[in-house]
């Protein structure tokens, strides 16, 4: 009975650890897309690869890259890329953030987050755009597609999170 418990502890606590990366990778990737985003308007890829310079130094960190908005690489990790051409190409696809995951050449499991980097093309009109407010939901329904028609994507941020020091703390 004790293994049976043992094992569904070790379970319970990757399952644990695993939603705590999610979460982190998703944050982080996001933060970075956040801050690249003069760095992308400017195609400043010097400043944007010191941006990555410094997310890698996450031990959790296997890669991570901008592309601009012609799709080229603007600032990528030293790290060959590894994750599969379909992830690729739906990272690059992608107007909201995602998550994927698969595994590396080395069968560990890596999640890879990729945020869209978009900017207004327009000015802001209303007092809810000016004032940052939160319009309320009658407001956002009946501007619906407007509200896109004046935003441009300029780029996307990915970064592939390895599970590989989760399980090193688990085995311990």
């Amino acid at each position: 009975m004790g293994g049976i418990l043992t094992g569904t502890s070790i379970t319970q606590q990757r399952n644990i650890l695993n939603e705590g990366l999610k979460k982190r990778g998703l944050s982080i990737t996001k933060n970075l897309a956040t801050s690249s985003i003069l760095g992308l308007l400017l195609e400043d890829k010097e400043s944007l690869q010191a941006m990555i310079d410094e997310v890698v130094k996450d031990k959790d960190v296997s890669y991570a890259l901008i592309i601009g908005p012609e799709g080229n690489i603007l600032a990528k990790t030293e790290t060959r890329l590894i994750a599969p051409k379909e992830v690729s190409a739906e990272a690059i696809q992608a107007n909201e953030p995602i998550t994927t995951s698969f595994l590396d050449e080395r069968k560990n499991l890596i999640y890879e987050f990729a945020v869209p980097v978009f900017t207004a093309d327009k000015k802001k009109t209303s007092e809810f755009e000016i004032f940052e407010m939160e319009k309320p939901e009658k407001a956002r329904k009946e501007e619906g597609e407007k509200e896109k028609a004046g935003v441009k994507k300029f780029g996307v941020v990915r970064i592939g999170f390895s599970t590989r020091v989760i399980i090193q703390q688990v085995r311990k």
